[in-house]
């Protein structure tokens, strides 16, 4: 299922009451990918894209789209293959803005991911995975700052959790950082994104 983002902020801005806490971000996202049983340790550079909608008592909406990519390689003894990794992801949030600091949610995102190894041949071919999942959270705060406590893939064996959020200054420009582990193995794999947008 193909989300575009385009479509959805088009449409999210049309429909949303002129007096709703509207956010509009662009974030630089960078992960650090560990696997040890696969000897795999790699970092992703990218770009997170995010609209949010805080209606007043009302319907809470977000939507998400990021990309990142990476190259590393994959070592065994007198034998090493090059490799990159391009991701991309589509999220969705709705929930409910309530008359106090909370705003609980529900997500659900749909990942991409393509390995490239740059050869053919002795059993080695590109991979290609694609993967819906699931996710709870909620904001904390009002208009000027909030702050964000998610969890990501709640459907999987080892869901990952992230904590931020933003600050609006005077001139209604936003500013954004989030930090983003797994809940198995905290540290090994991890991310960070900062970034600054809009309040409208």
């Amino acid at each position: 299922m193909k989300i575009t983002v385009p479509l959805f902020l088009s449409f999210a801005i049309v429909c949303t009451p002129i007096s709703a806490d509207q956010i509009v971000l662009g974030q630089l996202s960078h992960t650090t990918v560990t696997d040890d049983q696969a000897g795999i340790d790699f970092d992703l550079n990218g770009l997170d894209l995010r609209y949010m909608n805080f209606g007043n008592d009302d319907l809470y909406f977000g939507v998400g789209w990021a990309s990142a990519s990476g190259d590393d390689e994959f070592c065994v003894p007198d034998f090493c293959i090059d490799f990159e990794v391009d991701v991309s992801a589509t999220s969705v949030e709705v929930g409910y803005n309530f008359d106090n600091p909370f705003t609980p949610f529900v997500s659900v995102s749909w990942t991409k991911s393509e390995t490239d190894f740059g050869i053919t041949g002795m059993g080695i071919g590109d991979a290609s995975d694609s993967d819906t999942n699931y996710g709870v959270g909620t904001w904390l705060g009002g208009e000027s700052r909030r702050l964000q406590l998610a969890f990501h893939g709640v459907d999987t064996d080892d869901p990952g959790v992230s904590l931020g959020g933003y600050t609006v200054l005077d001139s209604s420009i936003v500013l954004s950082g989030f930090y983003a582990t797994t809940t198995e193995n905290p540290g090994d794999s991890w991310g960070v994104t900062f970034g600054i947008g809009w309040s409208f």
